[in-house]
Order: structure tokens, then sequence, then C-alpha cells
């Protein structure tokens, strides 16, 4: 994990496992049991979503939890995307023989790998995990195979891609200003579905998200004074974002561990275009055109529309 405080901004990278593994080991010490991460949700509510306390939320983030909606909605959206991946140039020398080509009675039946050809792209697709109010289950369902299918286009046109989920808040961690980055996928790693299913889901923010807003000043300053957060918080995404919390080039500057990294920042399920699986297919396809178009001169990519 590391952590930086810009003035009343409180910046924080980790992984998957050192996220979730941090805020059950608070839950346990503390026994916070009046705290609204580990309350339980009261009859008729969704505002935790379906996970009715803390230790139901922890076990979910290894089980497989949204990882059978997520990959429905992955199957889905990726019949929409006809992508050609880059492979080698057929030329009339080269040091191997395509024998089918040669049967064929074709001239052209040597190739060679293309000497000319770029090294593959380092592309961190960045999207927002956590919402405002009142986004229901099917927005968050195609956000999370939008982002799965948008992963996947990429590798298959032979980029390297990381993938890191993110909380974007105010009147947090005493009353601060927060960025919290968990790494989802690093470039050697296959696409984690699982991983994806669990932070797509309001349960994520609310149950373990909220456990880190209520514990993280007293642990990582023991001796600040600053206590837990207020008893309320507001999610920022979209334009809020670079207007209440952190500037697009501080974002992406915290956010790119390597300096030939391409951040792209893909936005929240809360966007109308994630009501449906139809807008949802028409925002991917024009995403990686986008993607691959704006790459070749930029190294920060903003996809919020």
């Amino acid at each position: 994990m590391r952590h930086e405080f810009n003035r009343d901004l409180v910046k924080v990278y980790t992984t998957f496992s050192e996220f979730v593994e941090k805020a059950n080991d608070w839950s346990k010490a503390k026994e916070r049991g009046g705290f609204s991460s580990t309350s339980k949700s009261y009859s008729g509510s969704d505002f935790y979503g379906d996970a009715e306390d803390f230790p139901t939320m922890y076990r979910r983030c290894y089980d497989g939890y949204g990882a059978s909606t997520i990959m429905q909605g992955r199957a889905d959206l990726s019949g929409l995307i006809d992508l050609e991946a880059a492979g080698d140039t057929l030329r009339h020398s080269g040091d191997d023989l395509d024998v089918p080509t040669y049967l064929s009675g074709e001239m052209r039946c040597f190739w060679a790998e293309d000497q000319d050809a770029k090294p593959p792209k380092r592309i961190h697709l960045v999207y927002a995990s956590n919402c405002v109010a009142g986004v229901g289950a099917k927005s968050f369902a195609n956000h999370g195979g939008a982002v799965c299918v948008i992963a996947d286009a990429l590798m298959e046109l032979n980029a390297q891609v990381k993938v890191t989920c993110t909380f974007t808040n105010t009147y947090v961690f005493g009353d601060r200003k927060a960025l919290q980055a968990i790494e989802i996928k690093d470039y050697s790693e296959s696409v984690d579905v699982t991983r994806i299913g669990v932070t797509t889901h309001p349960s994520w923010f609310r149950r373990i998200g909220f456990g880190w807003f209520e514990s993280f000043m007293q642990d990582v300053l023991p001796k600040s004074g600053y206590g837990h957060t207020t008893e309320y918080g507001c999610s920022r995404t979209g334009s809020e974002r670079s207007k209440f919390v952190i500037g697009d080039e501080e974002f992406a500057e915290w956010l790119r561990i390597d300096a030939d990294e391409i951040v792209v920042d893909l936005p929240a399920a809360d966007l109308s275009l994630f009501e449906s699986k139809e807008k949802t297919a028409e925002w991917v396809k024009s995403a990686v055109d986008r993607i691959l178009t704006q790459s070749e001169e930029s190294k920060y990519i903003k996809i919020w529309s």
C-alpha cells in the first residue's frame, strides 16, 4: 500500500487483497458493530446491496460473487465487437514456409515476422467503482461487463493491459477528500471476472469502502487526532471528481506507476448509457476505437461519454 496527503486530499493505492484484508482486520479489531460498514441492512433497504453485513461482503470478495452476471454481460457485449488482432506480415521471402498457402499455388508462400512492428502499448484501464445513489443493478452489471470486454479487446489487439478501480469522495477521512485506487489486474495477469464482479456492485463500496473511511485515519495516523469520518460522505464521479476531489493531471500521475503507461479513464455505472446492453455495446465499440486512436499521441485518455 502507498498513500499520500496533499493538503486536504488523501490518496491511496493498494492491491485488491490489501484493500479487502485491511478492511477486514479493522472490522475484527475495532468490533465496531454500530458503524455503517458493519451494521445490518434494515428491512426494505437496498442501500447496502444484498450483502446484509460486513462478514457476508468479505466472503463474497473471494467466492465468485457477481462473476456469473458479469460473465454473461461480457459474453453478450463481446459478440458485438469485431476487431482483428495484429499478426505476422506475409512476404515473398522469409524463413518459414506457409504450407496451406504453398499448396494453394500462391507464390507468396513464405513468411517472416514483421521487424517493423511496434512494441505493445501498456494500457492502464481505470474505472470508477462507486456511484451516486439510485443506480440500478442492471447498470452495475453492464458496467462490469463493459470493463471486461474493453480489456479483452485491447489484449486481442496486442496491448498489455492493467485494470484498476477507484473511489472518489468528499467528506471522508476526517472531512477530507479522497482518491482510493485498488489494483484489479496487473499486466501479467488475465482478466479477473470475480474481482470486477465484486467491485462493480454497491455492496463493495458500502461495506468494504466504508470500512476504510471509518478506520484509515486512526490506523495510519494514530496520533493525528482526526478520528473516524463523519456520519455521511459524498460520492463524486464524472465531472464532479475533477471539480471537487482531484484534477485530471494529478489523478493520472497517482495511477501511473510506469512512465510508459497510458492511463485510460473510464466512467462510473451512473451514466444512462449503462441502462441497456444495446447502449453499452455502442459505447464499448466507440471507447475501444478512441483508445486505439488517441493512444498514439496521448498518455491520458478520458472516456466519460
